[in-house]
């Protein structure tokens, strides 16, 4: 989808809002803020950075990301009078391709997600448990192809959507090997959708065939039941609470700060996160050590209630 920018501010003058009207009968999205513009009438091509915004589930600005883009420009309107005026333009940019809905799906408070790329017209369905109906709806109301029906981890409330979603779709299971899907995702490997590219992580602790999915272009963490906004999954067992503390290791280690947390359940004070507030708020990832992360797991429910958390 093509977005327009309705005014551009060619002067370099920093901080001005624009709006994009969508062609083609997209409901409007909020207003991106420009940050500088470096115009080349010479080969009518501008250099526009400006900051992006992620939102979760309720419309709440998660983070802002400072993107980049050369533009195409179109016929310039307006006079044009000296350096120091508004010199207005239109331009054409192709950045609006991505798609990422956090679905409540029912349960106890689950959350799946539909991830596609709008300009190949292709998506997946990540955990469409409880009703599934509704997350393939929303992909047909997108414009979306399902290409595959992703799980994070086998436990029943992440699945028992799966076939109804296949069925509806005609799309293979993708997930861990042990679950012998028709797609297996290794640890490592990627799965392409469209122009995304989903990196597949092997996180057990919480369980066994664990998956965290990592979109690295526009940086967003599926982390299922590994991580929650201000907590993590639960562990049956001492040896399972080390394989995830390990498997959390992992992420901080890999993930970078700026990429946003999309959780399994809605369990936070928030729908969602980014890495850098885990990092300087979970209680579990500030544990120095995997003997304190034992610890606070021990001691959760008396944790919880001294620090008023629910």
């Amino acid at each position: 989808m093509i977005a327009r920018f309705e005014r551009l501010f060619g002067d370099g003058v920093t901080g001005q809002p624009i709006r994009i009207r969508p062609l083609g009968g997209e409901p409007p999205r909020p207003s991106l803020r420009v940050r500088r513009i470096e115009i080349d009438p010479g080969v009518r091509r501008a250099k526009v950075e400006f900051q992006d915004v992620a939102f979760d589930g309720n419309g709440l600005v998660l983070v802002v990301i400072r993107r980049e883009r050369v533009v195409r420009l179109e016929r310039p309107t307006g006079k044009e009078q000296n350096a120091n005026d508004d010199r207005i333009a239109h331009a054409g940019i192709m950045n609006l391709s991505l798609v990422f809905e956090q679905i409540r799906a029912g349960g106890d408070r689950n959350f799946g997600y539909l991830l596609g790329d709008r300009t190949a017209g292709q998506a997946v369905l990540i955990d469409p448990s409880y009703s599934p109906d509704a997350f393939v709806e929303r992909a047909r109301e997108q414009g979306l192809a399902v290409s595959h029906v992703i799980n994070t981890h086998s436990h029943p409330d992440h699945t028992n959507g799966n076939e109804r979603a296949m069925g509806l779709t005609g799309a293979p299971l993708a997930a861990h090997p042990a679950l012998r899907p028709a797609v297996p995702l290794n640890d490592g490997a990627p799965l392409i959708v469209g122009n995304l590219r989903l990196r597949c992580l092997h996180v057990p602790g919480h369980c066994s065939d664990h998956l965290a999915l990592y979109e690295e272009t526009h940086r967003l963490l599926v982390t299922g039941d590994l991580l929650f906004v201000g907590k993590v999954g639960g562990t049956s067992n001492d040896a399972d609470a080390r394989t995830e503390w390990n498997s959390l290791q992992r992420l901080v280690r890999e993930i970078p700060d700026e990429a946003t947390v999309w959780p399994g359940h809605d369990y936070g004070v928030r729908p969602s996160s980014t890495m850098a507030l885990e990092k300087a708020t979970n209680p579990f990832l500030l544990c120095a050590n995997v003997e304190a992360f034992l610890q606070l797991k021990s001691s959760w429910a008396t944790f919880k209630k001294d620090h008023g958390l629910k």
